[in-house]
């Protein structure tokens, strides 16, 4: 049998409606602040859905509903949460309704809610029904707890979303438990599995979390089209500058090479008085020339006289032996006179040749020297004229390539970002798809005790998560977890490795713990056979005093650049976007 208590004209389907008022939809009249004409044990499933806040004595009414319900019956309460400016000012709002209210439902000290979710200072244990020393007759054991955040508060962390929501009114609108009756003995393990399992609701709750998805997906599809906007209004900045840079480049380039033109041009002038000096040069040697051979013709007349004279000495002398002329002393003389004169003679025409020969050497080698350094003038203008312009070539070229890159990659980056949504929306598939892969249940026999120490030790509400290995641990890549120790004194943990590697050196893998602001407290080197293959491995550490509530991080990182096949277990868990969120497995061990 399944009632709706309070059900009013919207009762849930399927149910039997329960009000104190004749409704259309109320089966069964009466007023639950007095009794319920129900058999006990008779009911299975009870739904109030913002009428307890309307109870007299909430204690009285969950007596009553105790009293009908069946060993394990499930109740579902949805009420307005208290710190709301509206409900504090309603006056038909009688009772209190925030995540302590359910505590008062039982004595159990454990649950399956977070503990970061109702932890208070002065009362750390779950069930607070005998805190007045009353003697409870109820034991409601709560396996579910949903805050209804208002809009502006939906997208923040849940560390975030807890702190407002202790320190702040009008955070949460509303809250909804999902509570197990409990009247004989119940494992743990079934009140997890009973979490686990599908758990009904008000229909209009449904609805609203339905809605809230396609407002987070709405508000992630802005938020990507914000992000490529951004994208492409920084592209075409960046765009913008890159053609601006290159625009001053190519102007100074052009100034270059006027200059160099000018260089060039001053250069070709150079070069054209150069070639005059040389053509003057040419003249006078040419002029030298002339005037040489001018010489050669004088001397050549003197050969000629003197052969003249040498001749008609010749004659004279001989006359003179003929005729036996008594003057011999005085032919003698003239006849060394006529040598003197010739040998004098053939020494100034010698020197001459010389002195002409050298001069027109000298002149030649000038004028190579200035067709050398003409020809090299003009080549080396030349080639800096050809590199330059191929310098504006190859810059104009990377210019148009840049160009082309640049619009390749955003038609690329859009195609992606369009893309995402869809990704987003096949990740949200998968995530309500996903529920293999859980080896909690295959895991071995030594390791259980550990795997039940981490669900019963955790911050976390572990509803939905699944055991799994992590990613190997490699150089280069570190693992983390978040963990906060509920005693002082904490030395040690107690976790589960896999260790397939043949790395058998010493020290291949360090524990690291860190603070809350990342500073390293202890760090702990292990060797590859401290590292036990599917069995529980506790690595102490000198103890903390003060780590009570205080939130620490476990680290593994990998010392050896060579090590392969180490891993170790952790809860994981995939939300709506594909996004893992991973807790800690293991025991905390204290002094």
């Amino acid at each position: 049998m399944k009632i709706d208590v309070g059900c009013g004209f919207n009762k849930q389907p399927g149910y039997v409606g329960v009000d104190r008022y004749d409704t259309p939809d109320t089966k069964l009249i009466c007023d639950f602040d007095s009794n319920i004409p129900i058999e006990d044990n008779s009911v299975e499933y009870i739904m109030a859905s913002h009428s307890l806040e309307h109870a007299n004595n909430l204690m009285k009414v969950m007596e009553e509903l105790y009293r009908i319900c069946k060993h394990k019956a499930i109740v579902c309460i949805v009420a307005p949460y208290h710190q709301t400016s509206l409900n504090m000012a309603n006056p038909y709002h009688k009772q209190v309704f925030n995540e302590h209210t359910p505590r008062f439902f039982t004595k159990h000290a454990l649950t399956n809610v977070s503990f970061a979710d109702y932890y208070f200072p002065h009362a750390i244990s779950w069930g607070l029904g005998e805190s007045d020393n009353s003697n409870l007759q109820i034991d409601f054991r709560c396996v579910k707890m949903e805050f209804f955040y208002f809009p502006e508060y939906r997208s923040m962390s849940n560390d975030e979303k807890r702190r407002l929501r202790n320190t702040s009114n009008n955070i949460v609108d509303q809250i909804m438990y999902h509570l197990v009756v409990v009247k004989e003995n119940i494992s743990e393990e079934e009140l997890d599995s009973i979490s686990k399992g599908y758990l009904e609701e008000p229909v209009y709750v449904t609805i609203r979390k339905l809605r809230e998805q396609c407002e987070n997906l709405e508000f992630e599809k802005n938020s990507y089209q914000l992000e490529i906007d951004k994208l492409l209004s920084r592209e075409m900045i960046q765009k913008q500058e890159k053609e601006l840079q290159q625009q001053e480049q190519i102007q100074q380039h052009q100034e270059q090479i006027q200059q160099h033109q000018e260089q060039i041009q001053q250069h070709q002038e150079q070069i054209q008085q150069h070639q005059e000096q040389i053509q003057q040069q040419q003249e006078q040697i040419q002029q030298q020339q002339e005037q040489m051979q001018q010489q050669q013709e004088r001397i050549l007349q003197q050969q000629e006289q003197i052969q003249q004279q040498q001749e008609q000495i010749q004659q004279h002398q001989e006359q003179v032996v003929d005729n036996n002329i008594p003057h011999q002393d005085e032919m003698l003389q003239v006849g060394d006179l006529a040598k003197k004169i010739i040998i004098d003679l053939k020494d100034v025409l010698d020197e001459l040749k010389i002195n002409y020969k050298n001069k027109l050497v000298q002149r030649e080698k000038e004028i190579m020297n200035l067709n050398d350094t003409y020809s090299s003038a003009i080549m080396e203008k030349s080639d800096s004229i050809h590199n330059l312009m191929r310098l504006h070539e190859l810059q104009t070229e990377s210019s148009t390539i840049y160009s082309e890159k640049i619009y390749g990659l955003w038609i690329e980056n859009m195609l992606i970002k369009q893309g995402k949504l869809r990704r987003l929306i096949n990740r949200t598939k998968r995530f309500f798809q996903r529920k293999e892969g859980d080896l909690s249940a295959i895991i071995n026999e030594d390791c259980r005790d550990v795997v039940s120490q981490s669900i019963l030790n955790t911050d976390v509400n572990l509803n939905n998560y699944i055991l799994q290995l992590s990613s190997v641990i490699i150089p280069d890549h570190i693992i983390y977890y978040t963990v906060t120790p509920k005693l002082n004194g904490w030395s040690g943990i107690e976790v589960i490795f896999t260790n397939y590697s043949t790395n058998l050196s010493s020290k291949i893998m360090a524990l690291e713990i860190l603070s809350e602001n990342n500073l390293i407290l202890r760090t702990i080197f292990l060797d590859s056979f401290e590292i036990k293959h599917n069995k529980p491995t506790k690595i102490y550490f000198d103890q903390i005093e003060d780590s009570a509530m205080q939130k620490y991080f476990i680290r593994y990182v990998s010392t050896s650049p060579s090590i392969w096949g180490i891993q170790t277990y952790e809860w994981n868990k995939y939300n709506w976007r594909g996004t893992k969120q991973t807790v800690f497995c293991g025991s905390l061990v204290y002094n």
